[in-house]
């Protein structure tokens, strides 16, 4: 082995170990926040039968995610490392995919330089701590995309992998459809004798018939709610294009903005002036990020706000190629300064994700067990909004099982929609029924029973002794919307009522006083004594 080649392999060493560290750092300290919750809520579920049921009236997602947390919850027990232990296992193993990946496509230069860039990348290990599917998403993306580009470079399509990681890859994100839309596109429509197209056409075939079983998560996502909010929507791939590379966890300011401008400016040099041998590589990548993206924006665009830059993750990974495919072009000053300029940001993204309170969780755990000390027969507690409901459902009913009364103010919501949506919740009526007829189990789906109308905290609330009173302030309220750039940008309200003033809500000021107020960041803490 000659120095060069060894000098190679402890860089690596050194990249991967670093990376793994920072995906581990700190992966149960913060709060779980309400989209774990959901997580947590599905895999805590008793029975099997009842929760894929549960999974499916409730959710647009496909379970298998849900179903290999719930193995872990069930082993391990319910808590914020074990549930986001899988995350920190499939965000470790992308590393070496993403190294790869890029290896197999290009020079060993900007395999190291791509592995570089995604090791230390702060959206990768913000997900990679995160307790959602994002980073089993971006696995099964990068595989799919992998076995595709071998089966384009040698002109022979590699089948078996294919299919296994397209429909596994089904089965965790519905998104994955929009990939493999855009994997035909370029094959009947870019690349047409890339491949032989009736191998290609069989094998859509039968990942076609395999995700069948998957056609009430499709048709739910299409006909349900948005998921995102129709804000800063024709500058969103620009911030999201900040995220992907620095993280959304360093702001926009004189060092990003020039950082972002450099990095663009590598990616369209790679682009346009890459050498011949890699110039077709190249191209995929980019027609497969673009178009990857560009459909959920115009969607979002044209009415429906369905752009969320976690759900085309993939992109994320290829940016970082091209990026580096790019910033290969550096001699060796060069390509210094731009490593130095990179390790700033990075840190800087980094040491926010780990300190700053701004682009942190909101701290309801704290708060969850210091009232939990406190807590006696008779009280109750009250959140204004479901950010600080999910997370103490989560650390009452799930993690510590501490079980008292955990409710959100709230109107129960009238339905609206179309005739589709309309029949297809009496289909769900009727299926319903029907399970329970068979098996007994009343299966849920609807306004959550813990709403605490007017009418009730009327009637109801004087038979409390004290009440805590979580009230999520504007800071609060926006601290959710943190993973999506764009939301998190506006100046919008997002149509969220106004943080209530606790005081002089009818109930509160019936039956109660207002003993004491403690202020967190992003909430308040409202102790209210019976009159």
């Amino acid at each position: 082995m000659n120095s060069e080649t060894k000098n190679r392999e402890i860089l690596l060493y050194i990249i991967f170990g670093g990376g793994i560290l920072l995906r581990a750092l700190n992966l149960g300290s913060q709060s779980f926040w309400i989209d774990e919750y959901c997580t947590a809520f599905f895999a805590s579920r008793s029975g099997f039968f009842y929760s894929l049921i549960e999974i499916m009236a409730r959710d647009m997602h496909p379970p298998v995610f849900y179903f290999m947390e719930r193995f872990m919850g069930f082993v391990f027990g319910f808590n914020e490392i074990s549930m986001r232990f899988l995350p920190f296992v499939f965000g470790t193993a992308n590393m070496f995919i993403v190294y790869r990946f890029a290896r197999a496509l290009f020079s060993e230069k900007i395999a190291l330089l791509t592995v570089f860039l995604f090791a230390f990348n702060p959206y990768q290990i913000y997900y990679s701590q995160e307790a959602r599917s994002y980073s089993l998403f971006l696995m099964t993306s990068l595989l799919i995309l992998y076995y595709f580009m071998m089966s384009l470079k040698y002109n022979k399509i590699i089948t078996k992998p294919l299919i296994f990681w397209s429909v596994a890859g089904t089965y965790v994100h519905s998104h994955t459809v929009l990939i493999l839309i855009v994997l035909n596109f370029i094959i009947f429509f870019v690349y047409k004798e890339a491949i032989r197209r009736d191998l290609w056409i069989k094998a859509q075939l039968i990942i076609g018939l395999c995700i069948v079983p998957l056609l009430p998560f499709f048709v739910k996502s299409a006909l349900g709610d948005q998921y995102s909010h129709n804000t800063l929507m024709f500058i969103a791939p620009l911030i999201t294009l900040k995220n992907y590379i620095f993280g959304f966890t360093v702001d926009f300011n004189a060092l990003t903005v020039m950082g972002l401008l450099l990095a663009g400016f590598l990616i369209f040099l790679g682009l346009f002036t890459t050498r011949e041998k890699y110039k077709k590589n190249v191209n995929i990548l980019f027609i497969v990020s673009g178009l990857y993206m560009i459909m959920p924006w115009l969607i979002s665009l044209m009415g429906k706000p369905i752009y969320s830059e976690r759900t085309f993750i993939l992109v994320s990974a290829l940016v970082l190629v091209l990026l580096a495919v790019g910033a290969s072009y550096f001699s060796g000053k060069g390509l210094s300064v731009f490593v130095v300029v990179m390790v700033v940001i990075y840190g800087i993204s980094i040491y926010n994700l780990n300190c700053t309170e701004k682009f942190r969780k909101t701290p309801y755990k704290k708060e969850f067990l210091k009232i939990e000390k406190q807590f006696k027969t008779g009280d109750a507690v009250v959140h204004s909004n479901n950010a600080s409901y999910a997370s103490f459902e989560f650390y009452n009913k799930i993690m510590y099982k501490t079980n008292f009364e955990n409710r959100m103010l709230g109107e129960i919501p009238e339905f609206t929609g179309g005739s589709a949506r309309k029949g297809l919740r009496e289909l769900w009526r009727k299926v319903k029924a029907g399970i329970a007829k068979i098996t007994g189990v009343e299966v849920y789906a609807g306004y959550d029973k813990n709403t605490l109308t007017a009418k009730e905290a009327n009637d109801r609330m004087r038979e409390f002794k004290r009440v805590w009173f979580i009230k999520d302030t504007a800071v609060g309220l926006k601290q959710i919307w943190l993973p999506m750039g764009n939301v998190w940008y506006s100046k919008s309200t997002l149509g969220v009522a106004e943080p209530p003033n606790v005081a002089q809500l009818p109930w509160v000021k019936r039956y109660f006083t207002v003993k004491k107020v403690d202020d967190s960041y992003g909430f308040e803490t409202y102790l209210l004594e019976a009159k």
